[in-house]
C-alpha cells in the first residue's frame, strides 16, 4: 500500500470529458493498487454514482450537460457520504467557483497539476474521510 495516498483496494471514479486528462490521471495512478472507473461527462457519472459506491471521485468542473458543481450538488442530496470523497479538477478557476469550493469545503486541483500534488490531495481526502467514518 502506498502510504502517501492510501488508495490500495479503493474504488475511484474519474469524470472528465477530455480523454487526455483521463489518460494523465490514469498514468498518475497506475502504480496504485486500486480499481478505476471512468465517466466522460457528468450524466454518465451521475448514473454510475446512482448505481454504485466509490471511495473517491475525481471530477472535472467544466463539462457539457451536467458539470462538476451540479454533480457535487446531486451527490450531496442523494449520497451525502460521497461529498467528502470528492475532488474537483479545473483548468478555469474563477472567484465564483473558488467561493463555492470553500463554502462546501470541497478540495480542488487547478490544471495543470503534478502527479505528486494529485497524490498528496488524494491522501489528505481519504485520511479525512477515514477519520470521519471512525468517529461515527
Amino acid at each position: 500500500m502506498n502510504p502517501e495516498t492510501g488508495l490500495s483496494g479503493k474504488k475511484i471514479l474519474i469524470v472528465d470529458d477530455d480523454p487526455n486528462v483521463i489518460r494523465g490521471l490514469l498514468e498518475g495512478l497506475k502504480n496504485e493498487k486500486c480499481t478505476i472507473e471512468q465517466a466522460v461527462d457528468g450524466l454518465e457519472a451521475f448514473e454510475k454514482i446512482a448505481s454504485d459506491d466509490f471511495d473517491l471521485i475525481l471530477s472535472d468542473v467544466m463539462m457539457p450537460g451536467l458539470n462538476g458543481q451540479k454533480l457535487y450538488k446531486y451527490m450531496s442530496e442523494v449520497k451525502p457520504h460521497l461529498i467528502h470523497r470528492c475532488i474537483l479538477i479545473t483548468g478555469a478557476m474563477n472567484d465564483q467557483l473558488e467561493a463555492f469550493c470553500k463554502s462546501v469545503n470541497l478540495p480542488f486541483l487547478n490544471k495543470p497539476f503534478s502527479s505528486s500534488d494529485l497524490k498528496k490531495l488524494i491522501g489528505s481526502v481519504l485520511l479525512k474521510d477515514e477519520k470521519k467514518a471512525s468517529s461515527l
